[in-house]
């Protein structure tokens, strides 16, 4: 079990929350995972914030799709 303290902005707010994150290993694309990266930087945050990101949207673009 890993914890993290991280700062999310939502509407110019930063905003402090404890997250438990998992460590997992999946296997990627090596050139998708290079451009995945250089994405996050240009975005000043980080791989796993990007991806969570884009796992909550889809998860809510499904959820909401299926009610």
């Amino acid at each position: 079990m890993v914890s993290d303290i991280y700062q999310s902005s939502d509407m110019g707010m930063a905003i402090e929350t404890m997250v438990k994150r998992t460590p997992t290993s999946i296997k990627i694309d090596e050139e998708l995972w290079e451009e995945f990266k250089i994405l996050a930087i240009k975005k000043k945050t980080t791989a796993t914030e990007l991806l969570e990101k884009a796992m909550r949207e889809l998860l809510a673009r499904e959820t909401k799709g299926k009610k």
